[in-house]
């Protein structure tokens, strides 16, 4: 058909218009499904992913009552709690005394109590991964790295109370760094205290956090501090609460005082910052740096105390984490050619491995 102007236009038929239009609405889906499909897929890979931490906490919920010095203590209490003991009652940890409440009314069995930790200190470590580094990715890495650290153990097996109020700590720091509310900082840094008071105030620097870079000032102040305990020891003990004086003597064989092994496994960390600096973190690898530099400090300067690195293990179980935060950094922000970022991530993850499998050695 000819229009005015010179200008040529042919009329479609009606097969043809049929034939344009479904075109048009078969790209119009293909380009929905995906942006449809994506919020099912990220629900599902987080399923995918949190079955190992599940699966973990299923196997060492059921271990021997035998396996980790802590475990028959625990049975004990368990135990004593089912029988009303009033001593007990009266000065144990109010949320763990909950947690054991909670589990005794639908079983006796210490193996149930044990299960339902790990999977609460799972959920916590997993969950709270998933809210800081936000990307499926890096948190295949997250996972593998957690379960086989072997201060993720220690908490598993071992200082069940210290762990949930380290676990605790965890879940409320990827909250704060999610939202970054003052208030619900307030109402809720006490929370981890109710399992562990002293492992409570250790992990007050993963809650409130910084992005300032004074954490490692404080950090070598604290190590090179360490060295003179002895001097601060008397005073520093009489702040301790009466429930934890049985660390200044429980452990007889074990060497107190400055530790360069601690010192070196702690300062790891600081070698990886010289791969990925303050300037070139992200925001989260920032939090996480500086409690783990803060947190790690004043367990050095716990020195004096026996079973000290348990006062360490709240700033070594962040390590998963921060490694995973640090690589991410690698990728994403600190380097641009591809041969620097597979390089340097490579180092972080196999340095990481290869201190953990130095510590499975020797029975840490």
């Amino acid at each position: 058909m000819l229009l005015s102007g010179g200008s040529h236009f042919t009329a479609l038929s009606s097969r043809e218009f049929f034939s344009v239009r479904k075109t048009v609405v078969a790209l119009r889906v293909a380009n929905f499904v995906p942006h449809f499909r994506r919020p099912k897929l990220r629900a599902l890979s987080s399923i995918v992913f949190f079955l190992p931490v599940v699966i973990y906490a299923a196997y060492w919920g059921a271990r021997d009552y035998g396996t980790g010095s802590d475990t028959p203590a625990y049975v004990w209490m368990f135990q004593q709690y089912l029988l009303g003991n009033q001593q007990l009652l009266a000065t144990a940890d109010k949320g763990f005394l909950a947690v054991m409440g909670t589990v005794g009314r639908f079983t006796h069995n210490p193996s149930s109590l044990f299960s339902t930790i790990c999977l609460i200190i799972g959920a916590t470590f997993y969950f709270g991964g998933v809210f800081i580094i936000r990307s499926h990715k890096y948190l295949i890495l997250y996972v593998f790295l957690l379960l086989i650290s072997p201060y993720y153990l220690s908490i598993n097996i071992n200082i069940l109370r210290h762990g949930l109020a380290t676990s605790a700590a965890f879940l409320l720091m990827a909250l704060a760094i999610k939202y970054r509310n003052l208030f619900a900082k307030l109402i809720t840094f006490y929370i981890p205290a109710l399992f562990h008071q002293v492992a409570g105030l250790i992990a007050l620097p993963m809650i409130w956090g910084t992005y300032r870079a004074f954490p490692l000032i404080f950090w070598f102040l604290a190590v090179a501090g360490s060295a003179f305990s002895s001097l601060y020891a008397p005073i520093a003990s009489q702040f301790i609460p009466s429930d934890y004086t049985a660390y200044f003597t429980a452990g007889i064989d074990y060497r107190t005082g400055f530790r360069p092994d601690f010192v070196a496994f702690s300062a790891i960390p600081l070698l990886f910052a010289l791969v990925v600096p303050y300037r070139k973190m992200s925001p989260e690898t920032r939090w996480v740096f500086n409690a783990y530099l803060l947190m790690n400090g004043f367990g050095h300067l716990m020195n004096f105390v026996s079973y000290s690195d348990r006062f360490l293990t709240s700033s070594w179980t962040l390590l998963p984490l921060l490694v995973t935060l640090m690589v991410k950094d690698v990728n994403e922000r600190a380097f641009r050619k591809k041969e620097n970022k597979r390089f340097f991530s490579f180092v972080i993850v196999v340095g990481t491995l290869l201190v953990n499998s130095f510590f499975y050695l020797r029975g840490a």
